[in-house]
């Protein structure tokens, strides 16, 4: 719990702002294991040069239920988009 905690305050000191939108989850279960995919689009403000930020990204995700409860096992984010607000991420000919 405790690296769990300082995973966040190191966020919570790089961004002012995130709004993380999570869609299409794809869930597998196989017994006491999962697997799960997501994908993110969101807009992220960070707090050193104020700058915003598109950033899209792919999260994959293995749990483990131990007694009754699904847990974190290892969770992963790919990220695929981190483009600046103002301009976008498509390239201007």
């Amino acid at each position: 719990h405790e690296a769990i905690r300082k995973l966040f305050a190191g966020f919570q000191k790089l961004i002012s702002f995130s709004q993380h939108n999570v869609f299409n989850p794809q869930i597998v279960i196989n017994g006491n294991r999962a697997h799960a995919s997501w994908y993110l689009l969101g807009p992220f403000t960070f707090r050193e040069k104020g700058d915003a930020r598109w950033i899209a990204c792919r999260y994959e995700d293995d749990y483990l239920k131990i007694n009754g409860e699904w847990k974190y096992q290892h969770l992963r984010a790919i990220i695929r988009v981190a483009a600046a607000y103002e301009t976008g991420w498509a390239q201007k000919s």
